[in-house]
């Protein structure tokens, strides 16, 4: 039986009635929909069924979650300083559901509806998990989009952020309009109020909220909430794509945004000085590794024993302090961490004493003093 399985994305990505005809030579066609965002999603299923195609709708928001956006929140990872990655996370976990149903019903061939960097990602996923199949894009099928997308917005969402491309922000000189924003609320209108709230941490996973344990699909939607209520989240950048030059989007994140300023505050807070230096690059090593579409590259575990090597001390608690476009720590507090009173560094000259102070600067500042020496005696 020659058998095709169709990856729904939405009516825009994977447009059903425009496919009808071009999946007529397949004996039997499966439209898979996979839930990862915290709305109802657009539903195939009465147009699928009209057309005697099967659907199978899964929901994976907790994988997502567990999988990989707690790797991301552990690795701190924003690519290029705004984009927290929500698509490129969840590029692979399709992937990796898609090489399931793939094999259960042994499908020749894949169908999506992704383009330019996410067509890369996803591609190069189903490579490595099912290489067997043959992949077939939307533009191929029914031809490039380019022109659409000089006149509407693309949108991606799932639980973790909505990115908004193409459409007038393909001038990177021009305003966003209102009706861009969605999760993170209107940011042209300020809320005037603000709002405390405690985040707690165990082994670098985000476990509750002001004292009540979640999972961390229920803290995320949470947090999500309160991002919208203070137009917290949101990016509008030009960043280096993986494919092609320079693009523009607007990313909008609340409550990852939130998580990973807490996480990052306090690992900061259990780590060393020499931790805390270098836990930076290898944090961006994975971001990086990640934009890129090299999920399944061993490269991504060597990385993270690293990380999870930093993250079973991060644990305890982070206050947070929402406020209209923004959020911010106000006090953190962990049995694990690395802070002494009596060393800290204001107090370190009167602990230490003068003498010794004065003996430790003049150590430390050696080949500073050497190079001072040496710029004088060239210009004399």
């Amino acid at each position: 039986m020659n058998c095709c399985l169709l990856l729904y994305y939405d009516k825009f990505h994977t447009p059903l009635q425009l496919l009808e005809g071009k999946l007529a030579r397949f004996d039997k066609v499966r439209v898979l929909d996979i839930c990862i965002d915290q709305e109802t999603s657009e539903d195939p299923l009465s147009f699928a069924q009209a057309n005697s195609w099967e659907v199978k709708q899964i929901d994976a928001r907790d994988k997502f979650c567990e999988n990989y956006l707690l790797p991301a929140i552990k690795a701190n990872a924003v690519y290029q300083g705004g984009y927290l990655l929500s698509a490129a996370l969840s590029r692979p976990l399709l992937a990796e559901i898609c090489a399931e149903q793939i094999t259960e019903i042994g499908a020749s061939t894949l169908v999506h509806g992704l383009a330019g960097n996410d067509q890369i990602r996803l591609e190069m996923a189903i490579q490595a998990l099912a290489p067997q199949v043959q992949i077939l894009p939307v533009a191929v099928l029914l031809g490039s989009q380019n022109k659409k997308n000089q006149e509407e917005y693309t949108i991606s969402q799932n639980i973790w952020g909505r990115s908004i491309e193409a459409g007038s922000l393909n001038n990177p000189a021009e305003l966003p309009v209102r009706e861009v924003f969605h999760r993170t609320g209107d940011p042209y209108f300020p809320q005037s109020s603000t709002e405390i709230h405690r985040l707690q941490f165990e082994q670098g996973c985000p476990v509750a909220l002001d004292g009540r344990k979640m999972k961390l699909s229920e803290l995320l939607a949470a947090l999500n909430t309160l991002g919208h209520k203070y137009s917290l989240g949101f990016v509008d950048m030009v960043e280096d794509g993986f494919v092609g030059l320079k693009t523009r989007a607007i990313y909008e994140a609340p409550g990852g945004t939130a998580l990973i300023a807490a996480h990052r505050d306090l690992e900061n807070f259990v780590s060393t000085r020499k931790q805390n230096n270098f836990k930076p690059i290898v944090d961006r090593a994975w971001t990086e590794l990640i934009y890129d579409g090299y999920w399944f590259d061993p490269q991504r575990e060597s990385l993270e024993a690293y990380i999870n090597d930093i993250n079973q001390w991060v644990n305890g608690e982070v206050s947070l302090l929402f406020r209209s476009g923004g959020v911010q720590v106000l006090s953190r507090n962990s049995a694990d961490n690395l802070y002494d009173e009596q060393q800290a560094i204001y107090r370190a000259g009167q602990d230490f004493g003068v003498e010794s102070s004065r003996a430790i600067a003049y150590s430390i500042s050696a080949h500073m003093r050497a190079a001072v020496k040496r710029s004088k005696n060239q210009t004399r």
